[in-house]
């Protein structure tokens, strides 16, 4: 009878360090401490905004994409920056406009530490903050010393980065330090977004820091962020780069296209 027992027992006591093993490696997927990428220990806080930079950065390092950021297959068409919107704001970053509305997955193309972000309302079609419409959330993620990506209406973020961040959507669009920090790698799932009420575009940008790019005259309100934008797509490689080429829609309305960082 003793011995009987004793295989239940076991049974229990490898199922239970299995299910310990499998929370503990989800726990580092979605939450990691902050790393060597952000040329910070875990002990040190973040005080620098996005587009200033930790200073004293001489890595001439380039981000290499490795990752999908989503189904491409469900994504109806790329708008390339840089352009003006019908509401006048230059845009520095890419549009991907969702296949009626379905939710798709946002995943990181490549290795970073989620470092800045916003939970906010929506915006109508004046540009006016409207909880009615839902809420959202943006990303900031530091991929090195110089370089950093912008994810922007993502609806369903996965549950650490909701942590994160303020609990009630803001009215504004004031970047908040993420608490905290969240160290992601190439495909990691940061959730899933239908996009904007209003349009079902969501944005995805990338930015170096020793950018300074020089727009018409006729732009107004140029950004130190908008200076540093680039086109987000040329750090994918091959086969993959040219998939998301295939969507660029360069003729789409209400956007006056004012600096090709696409090419």
């Amino acid at each position: 009878m003793a011995r009987k027992s004793f295989i239940p027992i076991v049974i229990l006591i490898v199922a239970a360090v299995v299910t310990a093993s499998g929370i503990f490696f989800v726990n580092r997927i979605v939450n990691r401490p902050l790393n060597e990428l952000s040329k910070n220990s875990s002990s040190e806080r973040i005080t620098y905004r996005h587009e200033d930079g930790p200073g004293n950065c001489s890595g001439s390092f380039v981000p290499v994409f490795t990752h999908d950021i989503t189904d491409l297959s469900l994504i109806a068409r790329i708008i390339p920056p840089a352009g003006v919107q019908e509401r006048g704001e230059l845009k520095t970053h890419s549009y991907l406009h969702n296949i009626n509305r379905v939710p798709l997955p946002v995943y990181t193309p490549a290795d970073g530490v989620i470092i800045w972000g916003t939970h906010v309302a929506q915006q109508n079609e004046q540009g006016k903050f409207d909880i009615s419409l839902g809420d959202e959330y943006a990303l900031f993620i530091e991929l090195d010393c110089n370089h950093y990506l912008f994810f922007d209406h993502v609806t369903d973020p996965v549950d650490a980065i909701r942590a994160a961040l303020p609990t009630d959507p803001a009215i504004n669009s004031t970047t908040q330090f993420l608490d905290p920090p969240i160290t992601v790698r190439a495909g990691d799932l940061l959730g899933e977004t239908t996009g904007t009420q209003v349009g079902g575009i969501w944005d995805f940008g990338v930015y170096d820091r020793r950018k300074k790019n020089l727009f018409p005259s006729s732009v107004r309100n140029v950004s130190k962020r908008d200076e540093q934008g680039m086109c987000p797509y040329d750090f994918f490689t091959g086969q993959q780069q040219g998939k998301y080429r295939k969507l660029y829609d360069k003729t789409y309305s209400n956007y006056e296209r004012v600096l090709e960082l696409c090419l």
